[in-house]
């Protein structure tokens, strides 16, 4: 996750459309433009699923994007 102009303060993701769970950071803390997630998500096997990341900077900024798994 990068940002160009202020630090990232916060990930969350989203499986299926389900509630959104916050993702840490690899190093343990937001504390830069750019942040690296390793990010584990459940899902079935065999199925397509959709993962959504709602990413925050400092200045409040909101970025998303959506991934598909397909089998």
């Amino acid at each position: 996750v990068h940002d160009a102009l202020s630090d990232v303060i916060r990930l969350e993701h989203s499986v299926d459309g389900g509630d959104w769970v916050d993702s840490a950071p690899a190093d343990g803390i937001f504390d830069s433009p750019r942040e690296r997630i390793d990010l584990t998500v459940t899902a079935t096997p065999g199925e397509e699923h959709s993962v959504l990341l709602r990413g925050t900077d400092q200045a409040g900024n909101l970025g998303a994007v959506r991934i598909l798994l397909r089998p």
